[in-house]
Parts: C-alpha cells; sequence; structure tokens
C-alpha cells in the first residue's frame, strides 16, 4: 500500500494525468483488496469503510456538513479538537512526516543535544532542526529533500 501511495504522489508531483489515474486505481485495489480481507475473516466490509469515512468527514468538518463557522482560523481550531477528542492510534508514518507535524505544532525549537550523545542523537537532532527550520521557512521538509535526491540522481544519471 505504501509503494502504491507514493507512486501516486510522484504521478500527482508530475503531472502525468495517465499515471494519476492508474495508480488512484492501484490504491484502489488495495483498499478493495484489504477490505475484502478483513471481509472474510469477519471483521468488517467496504461498506464498514465507507461509512467510517463518511462519518468521518462529516465529524470534522461541520462548516460544511452542519452550521459550523467556516473561517479559517475556527476550522483549524475545530479540527485540533476532533482530532485530540477522537485518540491517537500508533500510526506509522515516515519520520520526514511526523518531524514535519512535530514542528507545525510546536513553537520551541528542538533542544540541543552534547557532544557525548550518540552519533544518532546528534544526527537525530540535526535532521530534527532542519524540518523545524524549513517548515518555519513555509517549505515542505518532504518535497524540499525529493527536489534535492532528483538534482543528485540526475545530475549523476544514476538514478536510484
Amino acid at each position: 500500500m505504501v509503494e502504491e501511495a507514493y507512486e501516486l504522489v510522484s504521478a500527482i508531483d508530475a503531472g502525468d494525468t495517465e499515471a494519476i489515474l492508474e495508480e488512484c486505481g492501484d490504491v484502489l485495489l488495495q483498499v478493495l483488496l484489504h477490505s475484502q480481507i478483513e471481509a472474510e475473516a469477519g471483521r468488517g466490509t467496504i461498506d464498514d469503510v465507507i461509512r467510517g469515512i463518511h462519518d468521518k468527514l462529516v465529524r470534522r468538518h461541520p462548516h460544511v456538513f452542519a452550521d459550523a463557522s467556516g473561517d479559517l482560523p475556527s476550522i483549524k481550531h475545530r479540527w485540533e479538537e476532533v482530532k485530540s477528542s477522537e485518540g491517537t492510534r500508533s500510526h506509522q508514518i515516515s519520520t520526514l512526516v511526523l518531524a514535519r507535524k512535530l514542528a507545525e505544532r510546536s513553537a520551541e525549537p528542538p533542544p540541543l543535544v552534547g557532544e557525548r550523545a550518540s552519533p544518532e542523537a546528534r544526527h537525530g537532532a540535526a535532521l530534527l532542526r532542519a524540518v523545524v527550520a524549513a517548515v518555519r521557512d513555509g517549505v515542505d521538509p518532504d518535497l524540499a529533500l525529493r527536489g534535492a535526491i532528483d538534482a543528485v540522481t540526475t545530475a549523476d544519471g544514476k538514478g536510484l
């Protein structure tokens, strides 16, 4: 599923309509496949998936589906309230995406680590500071890193 989603993102970034439609189909196939696996195990159906996304959209967007205020600050505030009331699940997402979300929510810069810290801790802190700096400059760190990788792989002709 993750690979299919990245292929879709790549097609969207390239603006390739034919590839976008093909990759949307591949993502949809994954949704249908996993829904069928759950149905065969007696744990839920595609109807449950559709009902769940419907309920989530209505709950998270009362400015569209109800009479809530539609100004941007109200929408953002309500979104955070709803998300926090839903509880959290342990999601395995890209650490770069996780760092971006942390940077968007925190006004504080990440703490510095001492020279005695492990190499992993020092490099991790440096990466987190780079993500925070990108977010503060209005740059999506994932897109920035993807662009830098594309530039290197195009320049050396080797690709990945």
